[in-house]
């Protein structure tokens, strides 16, 4: 399944002074504390973020609904005595033609990308998978010829 045309995505890393261990229950807490009605539609779900440890995606159909679930999670993770780490954050537009969407958090402005990486795939802004099938096919490849050049026995 793919994400509708127009579907917005932060990718953010909250960074806090809490010990590793709690960072990914912290998380989640405040992912679901900052969640409203927003989110991108998949068939019957609706998902407004991905979480792992302290790596977050946030996810809106619209650049003013995306600022706001930002608002809400950013005042979740002070409150919990964290931030979120600009220079680790990034914005994402997932649609056809380029259309610019200004997020900004504490007052700085997010750079705008046309591709992230998350969990080890790549997520571009047109929504296409095909480079990174191309990747993985190369990453392959690479592994079966390390395979195939080593000493003879």
């Amino acid at each position: 399944m793919s994400m509708g045309s127009g579907s917005l995505c932060f990718k953010g890393c909250s960074v806090s002074v809490r010990p590793e261990q709690e960072l990914g229950s912290h998380c989640r807490q405040i992912s679901r504390r900052s969640q409203g009605p927003e989110g991108v539609r998949f068939g019957n779900h609706r998902i407004s973020s991905l979480l792992f440890a302290d790596d977050v995606v946030l996810m809106a159909s619209s650049g003013q609904d995306l600022q706001h679930v930002l608002e809400r999670f950013a005042a979740e993770c002070e409150a919990a005595g964290m931030r979120i780490s600009t220079s680790k954050s990034e914005a994402m537009v997932l649609d056809r033609k380029r259309v610019a969407c200004p997020l900004r958090v504490g007052g700085e402005v997010l750079p705008q990308v046309e591709e992230f990486k998350y969990l080890g795939v790549l997520f571009t802004s047109e929504g296409k998978i095909e480079r990174e099938i191309d990747r993985r096919i190369g990453a392959a490849s690479a592994v079966r010829r390390g395979r195939c050049t080593g000493p003879s026995w």
